[in-house]
């Protein structure tokens, strides 16, 4: 994607602000590197997160810049790919990046 690894770059700057934002109580992240043999995809961001209860989970994020009828096939593929690697509980987000309103439906 053109915008890709900006938008990735920036994100892990601002990810503790911008989560607070959208309501968990994160009080520390350590991000995590996951690159998946298959194809070599690579996740956008993936974190270790604690939240202010002393709770840890695994939280994923992909960024999208357009729709993508395939996502939700993505998103399994890639907590499958998650759940095998890590036994934390995962959080899965996906942010449209888009100028204009998406629809987008799933399964």
């Amino acid at each position: 994607m053109k915008y890709d690894l900006e938008i990735k770059r920036t994100f892990e700057k601002v990810a503790l602000g911008v989560l607070k934002i959208l309501g968990f109580e994160i009080v520390e992240i350590k991000t995590v590197p996951l690159e998946m043999q298959t194809g070599k995809i690579i996740v956008d961001f993936l974190a270790v997160v604690k939240l202010k209860n002393g709770s840890e989970y695994i939280l994923h994020i992909e960024f999208q810049t357009k729709n993508d009828p395939d996502m939700p096939k993505r998103m399994l593929r890639y907590c499958s790919v998650i759940i095998s690697r890590f036994t934390l509980p995962i959080i899965q987000i996906v942010i449209f990046w888009e100028k204009k309103s998406s629809i987008w439906e799933t399964v």
